[in-house]
């Protein structure tokens, strides 16, 4: 059976960019072949809270080896919030967009188990982007 191995991680800088660290992947970090490719252990189906979900250490690694603290983490695509995470673990600010109401639940969850304040756009009946700004006390 034929199944995707890899998938490509997309990085962007605004303006000019920045040389954060050494520039290296950190072996501490990542196992990485000759190729360039980095192999991590995936979460398995049992564990996990969405289709797509990656390790949240993963990208913690990235965002430790390319920015600073406080920099800004944007995941446009925010899923069950495992970059969101990353980004609160690494005291990175972060924005996350999300269309899909049952991974806004899933996002919501993870910020209670998290103690996070969480910034999620959410789809409106009418197609359009309304601001949830989730302060809900507990």
């Amino acid at each position: 059976k034929y199944r995707y191995q890899c998938e490509l991680i997309l990085v962007l800088e605004k303006g000019t960019a920045e040389w954060i660290g050494e520039g290296d992947i950190k072996s501490e970090y990542f196992q990485m072949d000759n190729e360039g490719v980095i192999h991590i252990k995936r979460i398995h189906g049992g564990k996990k809270v969405h289709i797509a979900e990656k390790p949240s250490s993963l990208y913690e690694s990235f965002i430790l080896n390319s920015s600073k603290a406080g920099d800004l983490i944007f995941d446009p695509f925010a899923g069950s919030g495992t970059i969101v995470e990353a980004a609160k673990n690494t005291a990175r600010n972060y924005l996350a967009i999300e269309l899909e109401e049952k991974n806004i639940e899933l996002i919501r969850n993870r910020e209670k188990q998290l103690t996070i304040e969480e910034l999620v756009f959410k789809k409106t009946e009418m197609s359009q982007l309304e601001f949830d700004d989730n302060e809900e006390s507990d």
